[in-house]
């Protein structure tokens, strides 16, 4: 199977679902790295794909998507979207229905274990309610077909007929389904087994999980080995960049706990393109944490704790100045790793994720381990890095204490006994 998805945490929290079952998966950070080490390919059951394109616009997005896609038309794509809509989901999703000749895509964007619900067309959000219906209805400028929830719970058969009778009236290639529940999106997947055609199965993570618990018994693939996190030391480095209003919690909560591991980088100065000086003056700040022996770093942006509420469509100049910013905290990370290379590597947010793993020139990601829902623990493979533990994170996933139990136990095992068991076995 190919996973394609428009970020970094994205691409790595739907495959981590597959590796829970037992896949051997590979993440590749971007598009040139799955080109460059294509023939390391064949030693993994499942592959996903970040295509960076949630920033880009529909023009650009939907070339980039079609291009990769048309590589795949024998393969099973799982086209992973935002769970709270951001991006251009409609366009890309018609760019991989496109480059793979398929003739239906179901779409199933609800995570429940992650609290994103979709009932009646709607998803709830920290900005409000988004109409799901209407958004992809305007991107790809068809109609599509919604399948409510009151026609979900009523089983299989009614799902089929539904939809087999709304396909008469418009037929279009486009079916959005609610969900609320785990329950709810395997009666979607069964749906989409039963179907004689060309299928793209789109969805956030809590789809992929779905996918993942059936995939052995539909295709009878051979699982591959799994590999193990490396854990031989305890030197941890937190590169918090996300700004929603989740990851500001979690870094209060980090504050608190490890007020003297902070270095807090000025948001204003980072916006700047390849401000050097800027970038040597932070990265010494860094290292004078790290002197006195610290087993942890946490690198962030002082705008996370200033920033007031956040819309979930960002502006143009936002989008750039954040652009600037993860640039530079990349390059902040490689100053600061080619004097202390740390054994794990925590991340926030799809672009900082993106930047670092550039930086440090990263040539997959295997995911091992899901900490929380849609929070995976991986393995490094290639670059300065190699072998080392990486978790990435979506800004707006876990709870308040997730950063602190995810970095105790790294530093101390003093976390969640319930994490250590689990990574341990």
């Amino acid at each position: 199977m190919i996973i394609i998805a428009d970020d970094l945490t994205g691409a790595s929290d739907s495959a981590i679902q597959f590796s829970k079952e037992g896949f051997k998966t590979i993440v590749f950070p971007n598009i040139d790295r799955f080109f460059k080490n294509n023939k390391i390919n064949e030693n993994y059951n499942i592959i996903s794909i970040n295509t960076d394109t949630r920033n880009l616009d529909a023009k650009e997005s939907y070339e980039t998507v079609y291009k990769l896609s048309t590589l795949f038309k024998d393969k099973v794509v799982f086209k992973k979207i935002d769970s709270l809509i951001r991006g251009n989901p409609g366009i890309e999703i018609e760019a991989v229905m496109d480059g793979t000749k398929s003739e239906i895509a179901l779409i199933a964007p609800s995570f429940p274990e992650n609290d994103r619900f979709i009932e009646n067309g709607l998803l709830d959000t920290e900005s409000g309610l988004v109409n799901v219906v209407e958004a992809f209805q305007s991107e790809l400028n068809s109609e599509i077909i919604h399948v409510p929830l009151s026609v979900i719970r009523g089983g299989f058969e009614d799902i089929k007929d539904y939809i087999k009778k709304k396909q008469k009236e418009t037929n279009t290639k486009f079916v959005l389904f609610d969900a609320t529940s785990d329950s709810d999106l395997e009666l979607i997947y069964k749906y989409a087994c039963y179907l004689r055609k060309k299928v793209v199965l789109v969805g956030s993570g809590g789809f992929a999980k779905t996918v993942a618990k059936n995939y052995t018994i539909l295709f009878n693939n051979t699982l591959l080995s799994v590999g193990k996190p490396r854990k031989e030391s305890n030197l941890t480095l937190a590169v918090i960049g996300s700004i929603t209003k989740t990851s500001k919690m979690q870094l209060k909560a980090l504050i608190e706990a490890y007020p003297d591991k902070i270095c807090l980088a000025p948001s204003n100065l980072l916006k700047v393109p390849d401000n050097e000086f800027v970038i040597n003056q932070i990265a010494e700040k860094c290292l004078s944490i790290l002197s006195g022996g610290s087993e942890l770093l946490v690198i962030s942006l002082d705008s996370i704790l200033n920033r007031p509420k956040r819309n979930i469509f960002d502006s143009i100049e936002e989008l750039k100045n954040g652009e600037n910013i993860g640039a530079n905290l990349g390059k902040i990370v490689l100053k600061v790793y080619e004097k202390i290379p740390f054994q794990t590597i925590i991340t926030t947010g799809g672009d900082i994720s993106l930047f670092v793993c550039s930086q440090l020139e990263v040539k997959g990601i295997e995911p091992i381990y899901e900490i929380e829902p849609g929070i995976p623990l991986g393995r490094i493979i290639g670059g300065i890095a190699d072998n080392s533990n990486i978790v990435t994170k979506s800004g707006s996933f876990g709870n308040k204490n997730s950063l602190v139990n995810i970095v105790n136990y790294f530093i101390k095992n003093k976390g969640d006994n319930q994490i250590v068991k689990n990574i341990n076995s």
